[in-house]
């Protein structure tokens, strides 16, 4: 799959939200849909883009749309928010980092759901997800 070089805005790519390690190993085709990118659009400037700006530091996306072929492949769940945009896993240097970021994320109009997943590993993540009827939870430990 070519590198998709458009912009959400000024601090995300649709590329870092559609990039796979395991889809380019086993050639699944993750291309988003147009109405895909819409919703990655919401994510991108409605959640995250306030608290990256606040922040000042890189939000690096470790997952963001999976097709539903690399959704099973993964071990996503059947009705994940990634197989329509609407979810990405972030991940930061340090754990303050990412408490902090989850706490600016959780308060934006869209946020439903802040996840820290992980938090006893070596590889914490937050798991980012939005929706039109915002439940604002937040579970970070």
């Amino acid at each position: 799959m070519k590198e998709d070089r458009r912009y959400l805005n000024r601090y995300f790519s649709v590329a870092e939200f559609t990039r796979s390690s395991t889809a380019e190993r086993l050639g699944i085709d993750n291309t988003p849909s147009e109405y895909v990118l819409a919703n990655l659009s919401i994510l991108a400037n409605s959640v995250l883009l306030k608290p990256r700006m606040q922040m000042g530091i890189p939000f690096r996306i470790t997952s963001g749309y999976r097709c539903e072929r690399l959704n099973i492949v993964v071990g996503g769940v059947s009705n994940s928010y990634h197989l329509d945009g609407r979810a990405c896993d972030i991940v930061f240097d340090n754990m303050d980092d990412m408490r902090k970021a989850a706490k600016l994320i959780a308060v934006q109009p869209l946020c439903d759901l802040v996840l820290l997943e992980k938090p006893d590993s070596k590889s914490p993540w937050l798991h980012v997800q939005w929706s039109y009827t915002p439940r604002h939870k937040v579970s970070i430990g």
